[in-house]
């Protein structure tokens, strides 16, 4: 488990699935977070912090994220 950063401010948006709402996620470079490790069957690395799960895309997570410890 490797903890990354943002290496600047990132938001996703994440619909629900009903298609009734949206959630947004908002990521700032100083916040902490888990790499719990490579979700192959979701084509993603999977992160966690507090009580958040997100799966992001492998591109995404080697173009806009940064390991720090």
């Amino acid at each position: 488990m490797n903890i990354v950063r943002p290496k600047t401010f990132l938001t996703y948006i994440i619909p629900t699935f009903d298609g009734k709402a949206k959630v947004i996620l908002k990521c700032f470079p100083q916040q902490k977070w888990e790499t719990v490790g490579v979700s192959y069957d979701k084509g993603g690395i999977e992160l966690h912090r507090n009580n958040v799960w997100l799966i992001i895309p492998k591109s995404d997570f080697e173009n806009n994220w940064k390991v720090v410890e």
